[in-house]
């Protein structure tokens, strides 16, 4: 996989990605507006940074998890 510059393309709303900011530190966001405001004035206002790049998550270790695992958030 590889980083899409956030000028290039946004990621879908509903998706869970990782997210670089501009000084390189790197999370993982859920794409959804809060409250109506949008995820990325979230990102903003609770982080003081601006996001740079995204890419999709990768699929996750089922084999390895717990059999009731589904890969969601906790």
């Amino acid at each position: 996989m590889k980083w899409i510059d956030m000028q290039q393309a946004k990621p879908a709303l509903g998706s869970r990605v990782l997210v670089c900011d501009e000084f390189g530190w790197v999370d993982i966001e859920d794409v959804r507006p809060v409250g109506g405001t949008s995820w990325l004035q979230l990102w903003k206002t609770g982080n003081g940074t601006k996001l740079v790049a995204w890419m999709p998550l990768p699929d996750w270790p089922a084999a390895l998890c717990r059999e009731d695992a589904d890969g969601s958030m906790p």
